[in-house]
């Protein structure tokens, strides 16, 4: 998904985020975590220079729900 919104460096960003996923694994279910997961999503994305970092981590997020039951 990181690719294909042409994502520079979509491998370091990806990693990033699966770290902060292992990190707080109860982001579907607390408040507090998903805002932790979100903030690792944004660092993650800015890191890499993403402009439009609001949209693509909404995206991500959206997708990862609909994948995890």
């Amino acid at each position: 998904m990181l690719k294909l919104e042409g994502v520079n460096e979509p491998l370091r960003a990806a990693q990033a985020i699966e770290q902060a996923f292992a990190q707080f694994p109860h982001w579907q279910t607390s408040e507090a975590q998903e805002r932790e997961v979100r903030k690792a999503i944004f660092k993650a994305l800015i890191d890499v220079g993403v402009q439009a970092v609001a949209e693509v981590a909404d995206k991500l997020m959206r997708l990862l729900r609909r994948a995890k039951p």
